[in-house]
Parts: structure tokens; C-alpha cells; sequence
């Protein structure tokens, strides 16, 4: 009774199993017992695998070197294999799936503000006024554009001629200046560098308008849809700085 091989087979009460073959063996080799392991037997068509320190002697006889550690080769059960959070041999985490982070581009250089600033005199009575507007610690500047606006009953516009500081360098430069046909105490002024080089840079004259004091009184001159540009059309940070005129 406790040798398997003097057993005859086994009749399932099932059945024939997909395991059987049709000479009455199975697809698995029967299990050795205890018994024949100690006395090196093995059933007919398979091999008994040796148990503790022998197995190593085996192993060594049969030049088969040393086998895998006990961790190589296992399947990976824990929660990095099931989609969960890492494991510690670097295994993908919930987060796998997840598009790559965004890297934000780096912020462009902080400038420091420019400074556009009107410089104006007092005047008298049917004499001529002239109002300089000056730029300070500009950078990469190529246009700017403004309106100036004032009491049309105190000043009348006689006309402005452009300043040194677009042109520096030798670069050529475009000036535009128009009044406002619905109010004449508006004006329009704009001033464009041509060319693809880096702009004006530094300090200088923008332009100087010269004004005919029409009555007595004070009138400020305000700067109004001005902003300044560098290269495609880029905002650059700029303070202005208005003024006020008094004629007597």
C-alpha cells in the first residue's frame, strides 16, 4: 500500500481526466515518497530532486555551478506589480500611467522699470513753450508710442522734432506725429527703431515739442495709451511721468 508504483490505476468516479494519456499514464509524473528518496530511487521517467546539503553536492557534480538566489526569478506580488505605490527596486507606481510633468519655462529677465519723463517749463503769453520728454535706464527699447493730452485754451501744438534716443547707435527710425482731428488739445507721437537689432538702451531725448501759450493759467500735459516695445512687439515695463505748464 505505501509503494505507488505496485498500485494499480485508479478509476475516477468522474471520469477520464484531461490529465490522462491514453496508455493509462497522467501528464504529471507520480510523486516519490519519503522511502525512495532515502534509497535514491526514482519512478520510471523522472528524477528525484535531491533534498538539503545533498542537493548542493549535486549540484556541484553535475556542473551546474550555483542556481539563482531565492528572490531571482519569483513573481513580484507586492503593490508595485499590482499598480499600487512603488516598491523598493524602483517598480512603476499608481502614477505610471500620468503624462510627464510640465516643465514651466524660465521666467524671462526681470528689467528694471524705464523712465519716460516730461520736463516742463513756465511760460508767458504768446511766447513759445518747449517740453523735452526724456528717457532713463531704458533697455532693448525699439517703439514708443504715446498720446499727450493738455488744455487747448492755455497751449496750442506748433509741432515736435525728434529726440537722439531712438537713433542711437546709427540705426534709422521711423517718427510719426498727428493731432486730434475731434480735439485739439490731443496729440499722437510714435517712434520706431528699424532694423532686428537689440533696441536703444540707456538714457536720452525721445523728442521735443514746442507749445504757443494762447491765455494765462496752468495746464497739465498728461501722457495717455503710451506703452514702450522691445523686439516682437514685447511689452517692457516703463514708468511716465507727467507735467505741468503755467503761463502768466
Amino acid at each position: 500500500e505505501s509503494n505507488i508504483r505496485l498500485r494499480g490505476k485508479e478509476a475516477s468516479a468522474f471520469g477520464p481526466t484531461p490529465f490522462d494519456f491514453a496508455d493509462g499514464g497522467t501528464a504529471y509524473p507520480p510523486v516519490p515518497t519519503g522511502e525512495e528518496e532515502q534509497e535514491g530511487e526514482s519512478p520510471a521517467g523522472s528524477a528525484v530532486i535531491p533534498v538539503g546539503a545533498a542537493a548542493v553536492d549535486s549540484a556541484v557534480d553535475a556542473g551546474e555551478g550555483e542556481g539563482p538566489s531565492p528572490d531571482e526569478g519569483a513573481a513580484d506580488t507586492g503593490p508595485a506589480a499590482r499598480g499600487g505605490e512603488p516598491s523598493a527596486t524602483g517598480g512603476p507606481g499608481p502614477d505610471a500611467d500620468l503624462p510627464p510633468e510640465i516643465v514651466e519655462p524660465e521666467p524671462v529677465e526681470d528689467l528694471e522699470p524705464a523712465l519716460v519723463r516730461l520736463d516742463c517749463p513756465n511760460g508767458t503769453v504768446n511766447g513759445t513753450i518747449q517740453v523735452f520728454i526724456r528717457v532713463f535706464k531704458a533697455k532693448g527699447v525699439r517703439s514708443l508710442p504715446f498720446h499727450l493730452q493738455f488744455d487747448p485754451e492755455i497751449l496750442q501744438d506748433e509741432g515736435v522734432s525728434e529726440g537722439n534716443f531712438m537713433s542711437l547707435g546709427g540705426a534709422k527710425t521711423t517718427f510719426l506725429h498727428s493731432v486730434s482731428s475731434s480735439n485739439p488739445g490731443e496729440v499722437f507721437v510714435g517712434i520706431s527703431r528699424m532694423g532686428q537689432d537689440e533696441g536703444s538702451a540707456g538714457s536720452g531725448i525721445l523728442g521735443k515739442f514746442n507749445f504757443l501759450a494762447l491765455a494765462p493759467g496752468t495746464t497739465p500735459i498728461r501722457f495717455s495709451e503710451q506703452t514702450v516695445l522691445g523686439a516682437n512687439n514685447r511689452p517692457l515695463p516703463a514708468n511716465f511721468q507727467d507735467c505741468t505748464v503755467t503761463v502768466q
